[in-house]
């Protein structure tokens, strides 16, 4: 729960730049979401899939099924105007990395090598969202 919570409080901090630099409440309130979307489900992942290659017991339920919540979320942000079809395009590139990364054929890594994929990924994932915004994609 602190780690999630932790996630929160980042993602507000990045929604409240927002509003200081003159973008609305709903930008600021939909950037809010796209980052928790980004964090929450990411959180779950690495913590499932370390206990998996760990020998651990662990839920695959809960971290693939807040990804597609996740792809949801961005993509309804998205359709009203307010995200990115190209943060949507990597939404689903990351539920797929968690339906895969989570299944019986996945490549056991070290927790240091999920990590370091999850911070390529987590970059990868806000320049989505830049450049998706200045873009117009």
């Amino acid at each position: 729960m602190p780690e999630l919570l932790a996630a929160a409080a980042l993602a507000s901090s990045a929604s409240v730049l927002a509003l200081a630099g003159g973008f609305g409440s709903q930008f600021a309130l939909a950037l809010w979401a796209v980052l928790l979307a980004r964090l929450i489900p990411s959180i779950l992942y690495v913590r499932s899939r370390v206990r998996m290659d760990k020998q651990k017991g662990s839920s695959i339920f809960a971290p693939i099924a807040a990804h597609i919540i996740a792809l949801a979320l961005v993509a309804a942000i998205a359709y009203a105007g307010l995200g990115s079809m190209l943060t949507v395009l990597m939404a689903g590139f990351l539920a797929a990395r968690a339906i895969y990364g989570l299944s019986p054929y996945r490549r056991p890594l070290s927790a240091r090598t999920i990590g370091v994929w999850e911070v390529i990924y987590g970059i990868l994932y806000a320049l989505s969202i830049g450049v998706g915004y200045y873009a117009g994609i």
